[in-house]
């Protein structure tokens, strides 16, 4: 039996009995419920031209504060989301 054609029709009836891949992040980042089956959602952030010299001084204070920057950024996120009362 050829293995990797064994693996395809798990993989196929996976996707088609729990409809998982069109779900997740790696299947559908467009639209995803999960990322490996975890309730994970992910946010890439592009900076350019005048809006670098924000990631600079973002990147400072995180530094300052000795936190890694993508936390910092959520935390500044999460804190003004609380305080929207959203």
């Amino acid at each position: 039996a050829d293995e990797s054609n064994d693996n395809d029709k798990i993989f196929e009836d996976l996707v088609r009995r729990n409809g998982l891949l069109l779900k997740c992040y790696w299947g559908k980042p467009e639209k995803y419920d999960h990322i490996t089956l975890e309730k994970i959602r992910r946010l890439e952030l592009v900076w350019q031209n005048e809006e670098i010299n924000f990631f600079e001084a973002l990147k400072k204070e995180a530094e300052k504060g000795e936190i890694d920057l993508p936390n910092y950024v959520k935390d500044l996120l999460i804190k003004y989301v609380k305080n929207k009362g959203v």
